[in-house]
Parts: C-alpha cells; structure tokens; sequence
C-alpha cells in the first residue's frame, strides 16, 4: 500500500538538537557510527565504509590523546 508520506517528517521546534546529534551525542564516550539514524536510500556497503572510515579516525584521536 502507498502512503503519501514515505519518510519520517521531523518537527523545526528539535531541529536543532537533531542537527547536533551529527556532531555529538552529548554523552562523554558515546560515539554514534554508521547510518546515524539518516533516512537516505543508503546501501548497507555504504554504511559498512563510512562506518569503517569513521571507527579509525575515532581510534586514532583517541590514541593521539593518550
């Protein structure tokens, strides 16, 4: 069956705290990685090297922090 509408439809009032979620969860240690909750026609390859590309950056300011 078709909907008129497909897709989630955020409202402006959290815009911005859903904006902030791309930068920080607000959580010390809590890293969100991977399709992040984006509702984009994303293949699940896309998501495992963005995931990938995400996770040795993350391991290696961790490791420069050290």
């Amino acid at each position: 069956m078709r909907t008129p509408i497909a897709y989630p439809v955020f409202r402006k009032e959290y815009e911005a705290e859903r904006k902030a979620l791309e930068h920080t969860t607000g959580v010390e240690g809590l890293y969100s990685i991977g399709r992040n909750g984006e509702f984009a026609h994303i293949l699940m390859e896309d998501v495992y090297w963005r995931t990938l590309r995400r996770t040795r950056a993350l391991i290696e300011s961790r490791q420069g922090a050290q």
